[in-house]
């Protein structure tokens, strides 16, 4: 369990960012219409998904601003799933007279870069898609920004989770989680089949980004079909699951994800991935579950707080070790 008496990650990202420099504000402008250009030669041309995140990941290395480092232990051989913390701007777009914000997705770009080949990613569906309701009637900039960046992503090799829009949650909010948690249900078991079929699946495990850099709960629904659909066959069937924990840490670099108005911090930018064993107790307890709809929920809680707390030991080390340098 996390010590009380350390600091949160949150106090780490606000005392790393009041002693941080800010980059030149040029670089960041070079850099996002990099990032533009890319999608745009992705989403119109023969282009792949790979391209776009090895194209992205080489200009950041060209431009030597700050560093960038990915650091895989793959020890233990390719993982079958692939659990990520997921930082950057909340989904809340910036009040009246605040500063735009910008796209918080550098962790999913840059780390596709070091995923084992044919990963497939839990990606929400409007990424792919090139309209929202509110754009489906009318063409403007922002209408085509999106159907340049679905194109792209439709390239990604993922699997769609649909989200109720902010309509649907305003107008019928009980019947929207309702059809949410379904929807959840369903792509939880279609990962556990993906993955008994040897292909790597990677989920950001607490389902939204996180603005602060905090790890956020990790998604219980998540945890309980995890160990239904995959811990306890594999345990059962003496197999090593092969979990991996992949840890994030952008915020300190770019506090409002990617974007030419928004600052960036001359502080590296890391992603590392390494494996992940759950607490041996508990493994145990999961390999003897009967079958009891109640134990089984017990079960994905305590999953849940075991891996948001092994991210959130990964994260601090990763921060108070980037102080000390």
């Amino acid at each position: 369990m996390p010590n009380p008496n350390e600091p949160s990650i949150e106090a780490l990202y606000q005392e790393i960012h009041e002693s941080s420099e800010l980059l030149d504000p040029s670089f960041v402008t070079r850099l996002s219409n990099h990032f533009k250009w890319l999608t745009v030669k992705t989403a119109l041309g023969r282009r792949t998904a790979n391209d776009l995140s090895t194209g992205f990941r080489t200009k950041i290395e060209e431009e030597g601003a700050f560093s960038l480092q990915c650091i895989v232990d793959e020890s233990r051989g390719f993982p079958d799933l692939i659990f990520s913390n997921h930082q950057g701007p909340s989904d809340n777009a910036a009040g009246e007279g605040a500063e735009k914000k910008g796209l918080g997705m550098l962790d999913t770009l840059l780390s596709h870069t070091i995923e084992p080949k044919g990963t497939k990613t839990v990606l929400k569906k409007e990424l792919t898609e090139c309209f929202s309701d509110e754009e489906r009637f009318r063409l403007n900039m922002k209408s085509i920004s999106r159907v340049v960046r679905a194109l792209a992503f439709r390239k990604m090799n993922y699997i769609a989770l649909k989200r109720p829009s902010m309509t649907e949650f305003r107008q019928h909010r009980r019947t929207a989680l309702k059809q949410f948690q379904v929807e959840r249900e369903r792509v939880w078991k279609d990962v556990c089949d993906i993955v008994q079929n040897k292909t790597p699946v990677k989920i950001y495990a607490e389902g939204t980004r996180s603005a602060s850099g905090a790890i956020l709960p990790v998604m219980k629904d998540l945890c309980i079909e995890v160990i239904r659909g995959y811990l306890q066959p594999q345990l059962r069937g003496d197999k090593s699951p092969r979990m991996d924990l992949q840890i994030v840490d952008t915020l300190q670099t770019f506090p409002n994800g990617l974007g030419s108005s928004v600052p960036a911090y001359q502080r590296p930018l890391l992603i590392t991935r390494g494996p992940y064993e759950p607490d041996s107790s508990l493994m145990d307890d999961i390999e003897a579950w009967s079958g009891d709809g109640a134990d089984l929920k017990l079960l994905g809680k305590n999953l849940a707080i075991d891996m948001q707390t092994e991210m959130e030991l990964r994260l601090r080390e990763i921060l108070v070790a980037s102080m000390e340098e």
